[in-house]
């Protein structure tokens, strides 16, 4: 979910954060806003609603792949796949839509959103980077662990450092090849695969996800420590002084909360990874 700040006025193009080009393309913003507005006016769902089912649904379809793999279960693997791929399929959908949700809904506290949003978009990267790596453990391939554990482990980094240069005051681009769809799609594409017994292919992804995810955050940091040794955020700060309400300070103090909540969330998907490694090796 993305619950930044969007262009405004006194809030230009050049300094938004939402500045992704997939956000200009017509029948995505036409899906996105028209599905949002039919569970805004016809629903009593919130978008923290729609986030927490979208947590589920990819939970639930990232263990039922991981079991389809499992010998004793092997008659029910083709029931096993179906609920797997359509759990994230669906929930994929409702990471999409819950930004929008919570951008047509009346009073959002987008404060409380943006630490939400965080958390359980980590949380659905640590559940499917768990299950590829159950299905590279469970195949015996060396390779596909080590793999699956490069980008489990970095797979956080990306949004952590994005976090880190807003609340800086720079902006960089939004749309990266290790920005969060890419990232959604490369789990997505890398679990189903192993799932389906392409083991090889689902280790490719994830070397290649790993690399994108590396390249992205070391980019962002250095962006930051451009920022952060300029003295950017100051000079905003000092720039928007007395603007009551000002878009850029408030973007720059939602970015605050969100790398805090960002490296706790970090840490923690961080410590789940060497467990795993942990397994890998007394295996």
């Amino acid at each position: 979910m993305s619950e930044t700040i969007g262009p405004t006025p006194d809030y230009p193009q050049d300094i938004s954060p939402r500045n992704s080009p997939l956000r200009k393309l017509s029948f995505v913003r036409g899906f996105t806003d028209k599905t949002a507005e039919l569970i805004v006016q016809h629903t009593p769902l919130s978008p923290d609603h729609i986030t927490y089912l979208g947590v589920g649904l990819v939970g639930l379809g990232s263990l039922a792949l991981g079991a389809s793999t499992i010998d004793s279960l092997d008659q029910y693997s083709d029931a096993l796949q179906a609920v797997g791929l359509s759990g994230l399929g669906l929930g994929t959908v409702l990471d999409a839509i819950d930004g929008p949700v919570a951008r047509k809904t009346p009073d959002h506290d987008f404060d409380r959103g943006q630490v939400v949003d965080a958390v359980s978009d980590r949380a659905m990267d640590t559940v499917m980077a768990a299950s590829r790596w159950g299905i590279a453990y469970a195949s015996g391939s060396e390779l596909a662990q080590v793999a699956a554990l490069a980008a489990w482990v970095t797979n956080y980094l990306p949004s952590l450092e994005r976090a880190h240069a807003e609340q800086n005051g720079a902006v960089g681009r939004e749309f990266d090849i290790g920005s969060r769809p890419v990232r959604v799609l490369s789990n997505f594409v890398g679990l189903g695969a192993g799932a389906l017994g392409y083991i090889n292919i689902m280790a490719g992804v994830d070397i290649s996800s790993a690399a994108a995810n590396t390249i992205t955050a070391i980019k962002r940091r250095n962006l930051a420590q451009e920022a952060e040794e300029s003295g950017k955020r100051e000079a905003l700060e000092r720039e928007y002084e007395g603007v009551e309400n000002s878009p850029v300070i408030k973007q720059i103090n939602q970015a605050d909360r969100r790398y805090r909540a960002l490296s706790m969330t970090t840490k923690a998907g961080l410590a789940t990874g060497a467990a795993a490694a942990l397994g890998s090796l007394l295996k």
